[in-house]
C-alpha cells in the first residue's frame, strides 16, 4: 500500500471486521479520508499540506516510512 490509505470496517458483536481497504481514497473536500481528518482537528488544508510533506518524505531501506496523522 502507499503512504494513505482509508479502511472501511463495520464491528459485530463487538469483533472488527475489515470491509474495504481502499488504496486511492477521494480527496475532495467532501470526501470520507478528509472528513476523518477534521473529526481529528486536521484540516483539509493542512491534509493536504501532510501529504504533500509526505510524498516527499525518503524512504528508509526501501520501505516507506510511517506517518503519524496528528493535529500539529
Amino acid at each position: 500500500m502507499g503512504q494513505f490509505t482509508r479502511t472501511d470496517f463495520i464491528v459485530y458483536e463487538g469483533k472488527p471486521y475489515v470491509l474495504e481497504v481502499n488504496t486511492i481514497p477521494g480527496l475532495t473536500a467532501n470526501s470520507l479520508f478528509p472528513k476523518a481528518a477534521k473529526a481529528v482537528g486536521i484540516s483539509f488544508s493542512k491534509l493536504l499540506d501532510k501529504i504533500v510533506k509526505m510524498a516527499f518524505t525518503p524512504l528508509a531501506n526501501g520501505k516507506l516510512k510511517k506517518v503519524q496523522l496528528k493535529q500539529s
